[in-house]
């Protein structure tokens, strides 16, 4: 089979990426196998209202400066070894908001010693921050410089990220998401600045010395220099993160509360409060936004964004300014502001949540907005809200339906998809999808019934219907339901042509559709690059060329992109088919039995249960 000028473009399109990804995984493997150095460890107390004002830890790296961020101060730190655990300690103070205070230290530290420097002023405040130089033998670091970080540009920032890090792949989606949220607080709240913040992300929160390794992120507000931690497993490169940023320098210090509360303004925390309010007293929930370093970050944030988004709603932007302004942690000004007490103003707002209302507007932009990103548990309470309660009842079944499937509730989703076939039992889309939710559950007869119903007249029902048959080996009924399609209009199309193809000895023909089936699944790949769909399809066209090698990176791929059990489980059944093809049932069995080990619905399980016992052929 002649494909060589066929994998020789496809791997300059897009195995070039592949090539930085190895690399760079070589190079934290090198580095992560060397014991952390130094630590600089700095905490900030005042003799007014609270004993410790904050603590941050980072990784050292002699002679960078290092951004660390306390309220109300930002400290540069530069640190340099003199001799054996002796080091000169140049600091920069920057007082957080406008007209910052500044003051430069320069002093010497010894190892492990606990340095002061006092009387640093804020809202009529002095403040002391204290600092020392530790040694670590315990972590691991794999440290990554700034300049191994290539650019993404958008309206209101600079991304810099690690190459082929999951937040690349994913990046796309959090930009439009970070950008939307910037853009409200620009326009209906003129809270914003005139340069572009420069967003750093990093795949792992000890591997740079500018992000606090306890919370994943680092601000360095005098430089416009934001940093932030974004890998599946933890991800703290969020809106609320950004526009604490924007509010600290615009704004200035005070208490927590109050700069958290309005850095979540646009999220959908007074709907969240409502939930929680059952369940928690009103002096709970005084002693909760009064903490400033409370045990259950989760809740706290959550009630300190509806209260804030309370106050400024019920009473104005202005006075909530003033209230943020001449506050400080353990002393607000409410009484000053709003001619109400804490307490009094407490007890309104638990009120308010009792009588709140979610209208369709706003349960159909969370609920967007959480599929954008992929948070389907998010979006779920409000899918369920709008297919329940809107007019538009078939539209926002169908979301539904969806979301539960890509949470791998399945026996949900066919309810929803069942419920929507009832009511259209003569729209194709609708018989198509029960089909496909009675596939998952394992009521193969039924959906096959489903699929012909339709497959005449809506292309995936021809589609789904000739996969099923093609893995039966029917190929003659196969052939008969997929010639209905001209041409190869999609990559889906392309891989099942091209194993009828394949089967009946077409070897040249095949080559041909597949190629156009990789033209195709590049399109998806390039629309929607942090999703497995695009990668899953290249993974089957490049394995049915026999480039298996290829067709492997895109599998993989796959599954470092998308969590979605069906998806993952998809990937796992396509690199077991890809291994049997190779004639190594050994390793083929390991991924049918991941295949299974997920919850991908009954279909995918048994398919997989049957290469085990037998291996996957295309003839």
């Amino acid at each position: 089979m002649n494909i060589e000028r066929l994998i020789q473009s496809y791997i300059c399109k897009r195995f070039f990426k592949l090539a930085i990804l190895i690399v760079c995984l070589t190079f934290i493997f090198l580095y992560s196998t060397a014991k952390g150095d130094t630590y600089l460890q700095v905490y900030a107390k005042s003799d007014n209202y609270i004993d410790t004002l904050g603590w941050s830890e980072h990784y050292l790296k002699f002679g960078e400066r290092i951004a660390v961020f306390i309220p109300p101060y930002t400290a540069h730190f530069t640190v340099f070894p003199v001799e054996e655990s002796l080091y000169s300690v140049s600091i920069d103070f920057f007082e957080l908001g406008p007209g910052h205070s500044f003051r430069q230290v320069k002093m010497t530290s010894k190892l492990n010693h606990w340095q002061e420097v006092t009387d640093l002023p804020a809202k009529n405040v002095f403040f002391y921050y204290y600092f020392r130089l530790t040694k670590d033998t315990v972590a691991n670091f794999s440290y990554i410089p700034k300049d191994s970080l290539v650019s993404f540009e958008t309206i209101h920032y600079v991304s810099w990220i690690w190459p082929n890090s999951y937040s690349d792949f994913k990046w796309r989606a959090r930009s439009d998401y970070l950008e939307n949220i910037f853009d409200l607080y620009r326009k209906r709240l003129g809270v914003t600045r005139s340069n572009k913040i420069n967003f750093y992300i990093f795949p792992a929160s000890n591997n740079t010395i500018d992000i606090d390794i306890h919370r994943g992120i680092g601000f360095d507000i005098p430089d416009g220099n934001l940093y932030a931690v974004f890998r599946r497993e933890f991800d703290s490169a969020l809106p609320e993160v950004a526009q604490l940023f924007v509010i600290y320098e615009t704004w200035g210090y005070s208490a927590r509360m109050l700069a958290v509360g309005f850095s979540r303004y646009y999220l959908d925390d007074i709907y969240l409060a409502k939930e929680m309010m059952p369940y928690i007293s009103a002096k709970k929930v005084k002693a909760i936004l009064s903490d400033e370093f409370p045990e259950d970050i989760h809740t706290a944030d959550i009630l300190s964004g509806a209260f804030v988004r309370y106050l400024i709603d019920g009473y104005g932007l202005a006075p909530f300014k003033m209230l943020y302004e001449k506050s400080l942690p353990g002393n607000f000004v409410f009484t000053d502001v709003y001619n109400e007490s804490f307490d009094e103003l407490v007890d309104s707002f638990i009120d308010y949540e009792d009588k709140l209302k979610l209208d369709e507007p706003k349960a159909l932009y969370f609920s967007d907005i959480y599929s954008s990103q992929h948070w389907f548990e998010k979006a779920l309470p409000y899918k369920i809200w709008l297919a329940s309660k809107s007019n538009k009842n078939d539209v926002y079944l169908k979301r539904l339906g969806a979301c539960f499937f890509y949470l791998g509730r399945y026996a949900e989703s066919e309810s929803c998809y069942t419920i929507l076939a009832k009511q259209h039992n003569d729209v194709d889309e609708a018989v198509y999808l029960q089909g496909q939710a009675y596939l998952r559950c394992g009521k193969l007869e039924k959906a096959i019934e489903n699929f012909k119903k339709s497959c005449k007249s809506y292309p995936n029902s021809a589609k789904m219907l000739a996969e099923i048959y093609l893995n039966e080996y029917r190929f003659e009924e196969a052939k008969a339901v997929i010639d209905n399609i001209d041409d190869v209009p999609d990559s889906w199309t392309a891989i099942v042509k091209a194993r009828l193809a394949i089967a009946d000895g077409q070897n040249a023909r095949a080559d041909s559709i597949l190629k156009k089936g990789l033209a195709h699944s590049g399109k998806i790949i390039s629309n929607v690059p942090g999703e497995a769909r695009g990668y899953i399809d290249s993974g089957y066209l490049l394995m049915f060329l026999e480039s298996y090698e290829n067709a492997n990176t895109e599998l993989t791929t796959a599954l470092f992109v998308d969590n979605r059990p069906y998806y993952q489980a998809l990937a796992y059944l396509a690199l077991g088919r890809l291994y049997d093809l190779k004639n190594d049932h050994r390793v083929a069995i390991e991924y049918y039995n991941k295949a299974i080990g997920l919850n991908s619905g009954e279909y995918i399980d048994n398919l997989a249960a049957s290469y085990v016992a037998r291996p996957f052929k295309l003839r």
